[in-house]
């Protein structure tokens, strides 16, 4: 019975002193169990548009514009250099639509007025590169913090416009003429107004939980900071596209 006793003991200790040693500190700041990390992901959320049309035509009245759905899928790979520590790059697939409407009065001073809803679908390609912060919240859940730069280069899409242009005639009565324009969203050599920039970069600013060293949930923000207009076209605003997205993920 005595011999019984003591290899329970023995066993209850040997288990206490296994347990300890698989807790982690919430910041720890040892060599990570696994150096090369990587990841499979789907992004998914709101593209948003922001631009300053009406500072460079005097004669729009209003600008109305509407986030659409925006994500992508891709792969990450992260060096764990320390347990809290690491440096992340990866390849994404990405697509951004949204849609904004401007209202013109005196068009080339012929006193007519013009109503403009524009519609974008574009496609491109992101490699972003980021530093990742980690803390152990529990024994199965590590709480990431992402933040870093990206670049993008524009593969396709499609910009497309419906205008309306009211006048008065001769006789004084009011006519309007409805058009519909189509073009390639990069690059286009013959824009309505100004042409899209194939290339692109910001910022990238995410945070996301792993669960039992496989699951990723998380939540994530792409903001350009490069002015997506190019040369071509009538005027030059300001227009950049920005993402918010939650993000999720299997870690092998």
């Amino acid at each position: 019975m005595k011999n019984r006793i003591f290899v329970t003991i023995l066993l209850a200790l040997l288990m206490s002193k296994s347990l300890v040693a698989e807790e982690l500190m919430f910041f720890n700041t040892d060599k990570a169990s696994k150096f090369l990390e990587c990841d499979v992901h789907a992004i998914v959320g709101t593209s948003v548009l922001s631009q300053d049309y009406a500072d460079h035509v005097p004669s729009i009245t209003a600008v109305n514009v509407s986030p659409g759905c925006g994500g992508g899928i891709g792969a990450s790979v992260q060096f764990a250099f320390k347990d809290f520590f690491a440096i992340g790059t990866g390849l994404d697939l990405m697509a951004i639509n949204n849609k904004y409407s401007m209202a013109l009065i005196d068009v080339k001073g012929s006193g007519s007025h013009c109503s403009a809803f524009v519609s974008n679908q574009a496609f491109n390609v992101t490699v972003p590169l980021y530093v990742s912060v980690r803390f152990n919240v529990a024994s199965n859940v590590r709480w990431n913090v992402d933040g870093g730069i990206y670049f993008g280069l524009g593969i396709g899409g499609t910009q497309k416009a419906d205008t309306y242009t009211t006048t008065q005639n001769e006789l004084g009565q009011i006519v309007t003429k409805y058009q519909h324009y189509k073009w390639d969203y990069y690059n286009e050599t013959h824009p309505i107004i100004h042409s899209i920039d194939d290339v692109d970069w910001g910022l990238i600013i995410g945070t996301n939980l792993l669960f039992h060293s496989h699951y990723k949930v998380g939540v994530e923000a792409r903001v350009s900071t490069k002015n997506a207009t190019a040369d071509k076209g009538i005027i030059h605003p300001n227009v950049y596209n920005h993402l918010f997205a939650m993000k999720f993920g299997y870690q092998f």
